[in-house]
């Protein structure tokens, strides 16, 4: 069933859980027990727009002791963008006094940039040139005052259409010429 040497680090995870070492009990289960969680778990692509709903579970998950490879099953991400991801949340927290307090504002956030307003050419042009320069999500969410989902509906959009045009300016021009909506 399980190799001499895998027999035996469960053995040791089962020493660490009894003395009170619960997380690196844990941590030695996820990685030596080869059926847990590789079977059935299939991940996202590394590209896919983390919500607020997404950074709110990975940090429950976090403050639950949750390690790496069970944020890898429960959140489908791999590993490099899970830590690049709890990163740049960490660095965001540095303004603020509590993690609730962070989520809290996240959330108001979200809330006001709640608009059934169509896009204006503004909002349009500072999302593509966002997007292009590699702004975040959240902070594109500051930027045209819409929620998460608005500007991810908003960038499906603009993909389909961008197929009609040669190029994001070509797309721009015709948006200008009220050629659509």
């Amino acid at each position: 069933m399980y190799s001499n040497f895998t027999y035996r680090t469960l053995v040791l995870a089962n020493l660490l859980r009894a003395q009170g070492f619960l997380r690196y009990a844990q941590e030695l289960e996820d990685v030596f027990n080869p059926e847990w969680p590789k079977q059935g778990v299939e991940l996202l692509d590394d590209n896919a727009p983390w919500t607020l709903e997404d950074d709110e579970k990975l940090i429950n998950e976090i403050l639950q002791g949750a390690t790496i490879q069970l944020l890898v099953f429960k959140l489908r991400r791999s590993r490099p963008v899970i830590r690049s991801r709890i990163d740049k949340i960490n660095k965001e927290l540095e303004g603020y006094s509590s993690v609730e307090e962070y989520l809290d504002v996240r959330r108001q956030q979200n809330t006001q940039a709640l608009t059934q307003e169509p896009w204006t050419l503004e909002e349009d042009e500072a999302l593509i040139e966002g997007i292009l320069g590699g702004t975040p999500i959240p902070e594109l969410v500051q930027m045209v005052n819409r929620s998460e989902t608005a500007i991810l509906r908003r960038i499906g959009v603009l993909n389909v259409l961008l197929d009609h045009y040669d190029s994001v300016e070509e797309l721009l021009e015709a948006r200008r010429a009220g050629k659509y909506q």
